[in-house]
């Protein structure tokens, strides 16, 4: 790992040990086209990821599918946008889907979280904790 690019991997630990009921986290280190079958099957879906920037620490959006927005399908791309067009067009169906991204500030081999990004993690996973009550019924 290269210090903060390890953001998503901490945050989908960090879910994974709450074992929150329908929930299947996933960690990956990149996107592959192979996901869409999954994303398919699926009623929502959350993204996390790192990303380089100086304004709030977490940022959400939801991911509204818009087909004219994009010129083409790329299955080499690799962002949560293009999956889950991939996924509608392939399967018919893409779930309801959030991008959440952490502010980084530092990428070297076998460096830890910077003090920024873990007091971004801590912040995502309450925005997680939140999103995730209101889907999921008790």
């Amino acid at each position: 790992m290269r210090g903060d690019d390890a953001i998503g991997p901490t945050i989908a630990a960090c879910v994974e040990l709450w074992q929150p009921a329908h929930v299947e986290v996933l960690v990956r280190q990149q996107l592959t086209p192979e996901l869409a079958e999954a994303l398919a099957t699926r009623a929502y879906a959350i993204f996390v990821d790192a990303r380089v920037g100086q304004n709030s620490a977490v940022e959400i959006r939801p991911l509204l599918l818009n087909p004219a927005a994009t010129n083409s399908l790329d299955p080499h791309l690799s962002d949560p946008y293009t999956l889950l067009l991939l996924a509608q067009a392939l399967y018919g169906y893409a779930p309801r889907a959030w991008l959440i991204t952490v502010c980084a500030e530092q990428f070297e081999y076998g460096a830890s979280l910077s003090e920024q990004a873990t007091v971004g993690v801590s912040e995502a996973l309450d925005t997680i904790c939140a999103l995730l009550r209101s889907l999921i019924p008790e």
